[in-house]
């Protein structure tokens, strides 16, 4: 179910959404991710970015999630292995004080900290939400035929490190993919000079 609530209050969401109606099972974009190039920059565990991505009912499994490091600022570049179409995200937190408050989206945009002042492609306010039922709909004609998404949250509800515990997906592989791809530049670490910590070395390589 689609939820778009003006009142972006502190406080989570109570109302009542149908877990047994919502189809959270159309949420599989994530099966089109290059995994092995997902970067998270200011993440306290590292590659803790790649456990979010997943089947909506597995929100749940495991103990793991993604939470900021020096302060609540987290960049999520999320590559996909095709170029596809985003329709609907998905933001699931752990608890209603580290919850993201605040988002902006980026295509094709391999985003560092010195970037964020720059208009982005999307953003909007988020509603707490801790079961994973909350859709926010992606400008489409803004985010097709992509090969980056990228997040950026910018704040968490109560100031502190913001955690994540499932992003959700839901799109399509584009139909027409180009002829020719460019070559994509990933860093399988973060950059010193990207990160807000000088504790990750930079190890960058290039793959067509």
């Amino acid at each position: 179910m689609t939820k778009h609530d003006h009142n972006h209050g502190h406080s989570c969401s109570h109302d009542v959404i149908e877990e047994s109606i919502f189809n959270g099972k159309t949420y599989t974009l994530h099966k089109n991710v290059e995994f092995e190039h997902l970067l998270c920059l200011n993440e306290t565990t590292e590659d803790s970015g790649k456990f979010i991505l997943k089947d909506w009912d597995k929100r749940f499994d495991g103990d793991e999630y993604l939470e900021s490091y020096a302060d609540e600022e987290l960049i999520i570049r999320i590559p996909f292995g095709q170029s596809v179409n985003i329709k609907n995200l998905i933001i699931m937190g752990v608890d209603e004080e580290s919850h993201p408050s605040a988002i902006q989206l980026y295509k094709n945009k391999a985003l560092t900290f010195n970037d964020t002042r720059l208009k982005c492609d999307q953003s909007f306010n988020l509603i707490c939400d801790t079961k994973g039922l909350v859709e926010y709909p992606v400008k489409g004609y803004k985010f097709s035929n992509l090969r980056m998404f990228t997040i950026f949250i910018p704040k968490s509800f109560s100031g502190g490190n913001t955690k994540i515990k499932y992003i959700g997906l839901k799109g399509e592989v584009s139909k027409v993919q180009p002829s020719k791809q460019g070559i994509i530049v990933y860093e399988s670490r973060a950059n010193p000079v990207d990160h807000k910590t000088n504790l990750i070395n930079s190890n960058v390589k290039t793959i067509m």
